[in-house]
C-alpha cells in the first residue's frame, strides 16, 4: 500500500497483509497491528497507536509521530 496525497488515512484493527506500507505525504494513522508489514516514511507522517513491522526512511524524510505517551513500537527503526 502506498499512500500519496494528502489528508490523513486511518488503518484500524489487525491488519494482516505483508506487503511494504509506503507513506509519501499526507498522514497514515494505524491504530492496531501492523507487524508483518514493514512501513518506508518518505515524506508523510506515520502516527497512531500501533505495533509495525521495520521502520524506514529514505533521503526525502518524513515524521513518526509517537504521541504523548510514546504509542508506536516498531521491531527495528533504519535509514536507507
Amino acid at each position: 500500500m502506498t499512500k500519496t496525497s494528502d489528508g490523513t488515512l486511518t488503518l484500524s484493527g489487525a491488519n494482516t497483509y505483508t506487503g511494504t506500507t509506503t507513506v509519501s505525504a499526507g498522514t497514515l494513522l494505524v491504530n492496531g497491528s501492523q507487524s508483518g508489514s514493514e512501513v518506508s516514511v518518505n515524506g508523510g507522517t506515520l502516527g497512531g497507536t500501533v505495533t509495525v513491522g521495520m521502520i524506514t526512511s529514505t533521503s526525502s524524510g518524513g515524521t513518526i509521530s509517537v504521541g504523548s505517551p510514546p504509542a508506536i513500537r516498531a521491531f527495528l527503526i533504519a535509514a536507507t
